[in-house]
């Protein structure tokens, strides 16, 4: 059994456009970048780190290996001149990662040998595809955030007694699902001030209640692009305030069978099917 989680790939642009930028479409740049990588080593975090077994499931999206080389001393035994000694060998760990290059989509396996969390798997394939000639040269940079289950957060939303403060966080543009009432302007404000990240909040009169619906559909929107969204919420009539997270578990998803296209077809079904379901469709 094979436990992939869902991340956002997204890619962060100058606000001053380059002078080699074409201004091509994230889908392409994601395609471009993936490839240097694939055809060469690279290194980050002190590690020599391979792309392997690469299979393009058609032209929107490619399953592969990501490996990194990590370096151990084994003992050994010299038969013929009877003595113990030690031996440097180079270690070949590597885990799976699906990327649908439409939907800006990446799933990755964990694989605790290679790190703690799956995150950490997630930051080093983004400092990998930041660190090619393709994003240096127009000065682009790849961000892969993980996305949280809204369910949760939605469901203590809509139950709420009442609901003083909603605060959402957001990065540069460039997913192109961003809710466009709210969501994407503010997005865009980062773009033209030239800012990393922002954060909105917005307050009931004291004594009101913030209406859910549009919240709602919001909390859909954020967590799609794998940002945050926090509310200041009264369960009941009788309980004080509380503060809630969107913090209702990374999306993942599990397979038994990885060894066919026709498996790894069926698994980015299902990515993109857990995708839909975030964003609320």
């Amino acid at each position: 059994m094979v436990t992939f989680f869902l991340f956002r790939l997204k890619i962060e642009r100058s606000p001053n456009p380059q002078i080699f930028d074409g201004q091509e479409t994230p889908s392409e740049l994601i395609q471009k970048a993936l490839k240097e990588v694939h055809e060469r080593e690279s290194h980050e975090d002190n590690h020599t780190w391979r792309i392997g077994n690469y299979r393009s499931l058609d032209d929107n999206a490619v399953f592969f290996a990501l490996g990194k080389f990590t370096k151990k001393n084994v003992g050994t035994f010299d038969e013929n001149n009877k003595r113990f000694g030690q031996q440097s060998l180079e270690d070949a760990l590597y885990t799976y990662v699906l990327i649908d290059f439409k939907q800006q989509l990446c799933a990755i396996a964990h694989n605790s040998k290679i790190a703690p969390d799956v995150n950490s798997i997630a930051r080093n394939l983004a400092r990998l595809l930041t660190a090619t000639r393709v994003a240096k040269t127009i000065n682009i940079k790849f961000v892969i955030p993980a996305i949280e289950d809204p369910k949760k957060f939605i469901e203590i939303l809509k139950n709420a007694y009442s609901i003083e403060s909603f605060s959402i966080s957001f990065s540069k543009p460039n997913p192109w699902d961003a809710d466009q009432d709210f969501h994407g302007p503010m997005q865009n404000l980062l773009q033209e001030t030239d800012a990393t990240e922002g954060k909105t909040t917005i307050k009931a009169s004291r004594g009101q209640s913030l209406h859910s619906s549009p919240l709602e559909r919001l909390t859909h929107s954020i967590a799609s692009t794998g940002n945050q969204v926090s509310a200041r919420v009264k369960p009941d009539g009788r309980s004080k305030q509380k503060t809630i997270k969107l913090e209702g578990g990374q999306v993942s998803f599990s397979t038994d069978e990885i060894d066919s296209d026709d498996d790894r077809k069926s698994l980015w079904q299902k990515m993109k099917d857990l995708y839909e379901a975030v964003r609320g469709m």
